[in-house]
Parts: structure tokens; sequence; C-alpha cells
């Protein structure tokens, strides 16, 4: 199962446009646990936006799912970017199988998540209604046209130090994806197509600038499962 991260600033339920932000993927590897990319969510956007007094974060996904979550939910991992969510209620559709040893070198996988909205090729327009729930907000999303998927093949890895404003790792092994990506899948699965299993959390792409990107990188699921005691 695959979600979609949110976050919501405001300050009175029902009052003003709040701010919405699909800040990122997840993918829920057991029924109350997700993973995702720890750069999504640092401490400091733990915090409303400017303006606004409150916030909730939200995993949206397929067949209504929909969980409130919060800071105390979060396990980040040291060293690598990648985070795990244990989620205060299960999960209503399957988890995705883990794949811990090396990628498949050569064979098909595919980047899942996300889009956000202003990285998608066609114009995607929000259109705010009346609401008095924060459930309501996230209605305001067409998640099905936001789905978004790469296929290539995984033809090498690498050791990278990034230092950028929203990653930071000093010298990572990561799985390259040349079939690249758009902003918002950071956290989704890399998954290797023959078997199902996910064998990366999509982390950063490349170039810097920019919503869409040429080549990918993923953290490698046998360093997540580690760190994140899966």
């Amino acid at each position: 199962m695959i979600a979609a991260v949110f976050k919501v600033s405001y300050t009175a339920l029902g009052q003003e446009w709040p701010v919405v932000t699909l800040i990122g993927t997840a993918f829920f590897v057991r029924p109350r646990v997700a993973l995702t990319a720890r750069h999504i969510l640092p401490p400091a956007r733990y915090a409303p936006d400017d303006g606004f007094t409150r916030c909730e974060y939200w995993l949206l996904g397929q067949a209504g799912l929909r969980i409130q979550f919060a800071p105390r939910h979060l396990t980040r991992a040291r060293g690598i970017d990648a985070m795990r969510i244990d989620v205060p209620k299960p999960c209503n559709g399957p988890a995705m199988p883990l794949g811990t040893g090396p990628p498949a070198m050569g064979e098909m996988h595919a980047a899942l998540g996300y889009a956000d909205p202003s990285a998608m090729a066609r114009p995607y327009v929000v259109r705010p209604r009346p609401w008095t729930r924060t459930a309501d907000v996230l209605e305001w999303f067409d998640l099905p046209k936001l789905r978004h998927a790469r296929r290539g093949v995984v033809d090498s890895t690498r050791t990278a130090t990034v230092a950028a404003a929203d990653v930071r790792l000093d010298g990572v092994n990561v799985i390259e994806f040349r079939a690249g990506g758009v902003q918002g899948m950071s956290g989704g699965p890399l998954v290797h197509e023959a078997t199902g299993r996910a064998v990366g959390v999509l982390s950063f792409g490349l170039p810097n600038e920019g919503k869409v990107k040429d080549v990918v990188y993923a953290m490698p699921m046998a360093a997540v499962a580690t760190a994140l005691d899966l």
C-alpha cells in the first residue's frame, strides 16, 4: 500500500484557507508500519507554516486510506535518508514485501509515488470547497491523478555524498535509477517488477534544481531494514 504524505497548516477549523502540501510518499511494510524518506519531515517542518498556529500530518491512499500521524510516531534512521512511521491504526490494504538483497542489475524496476501537483506535466487544479474538518481538505485532491510511476532498468549502485537543502548524506551507498522521477515521490518504493518487492526507498534526484529529476537515487532496503529494525 502506497500513500501520499500531506501536511495541513491552519489556525481554526473551517476558517480561512489552510496551506496544504504534498510533502512526499510513504509505503506500508506492515499493517502499522510505513517507510518514507527522512528528509520529507525534518524537525523544522513539524511546526505550522508561517501565519498559522496548528498543523496536522496525514497519510492518504487508495481504498479510503486516511491515517493521521504525529512527530511522536516517527523514527529517523541515522546516516541514511529513511524514516519509519508507526501509525496509530492499521492500514486497510496489503503491505509491500521487502527485498533485502542487492538490487537485480539489468532487470526492470519501478519508482512509485505521488507527484506534487506543481510537478505534473499537465496543469493540475486544486478546487477548495468549504470545510469543517481537516479530512475535508484532503478530499480536494484527486489522488489517482497524482499517482506517478517511472519504469527502467537498474544498472548501477554507487557511493554518494549529498549536501543539499533537504538531504545531507555522507558516503552512503545508493541505488541509481536512470528512469528519473518528480518532486513528491521522495519516500516511495523502488520495486523490482519481477518479484514485486521493494528494494529501496526513493531519496534524492538530479538535477538539484527543478521538480522533474532525470536520475533518482534510492536507499538500499538492506540498510533501511537494519537502521529501522524491520
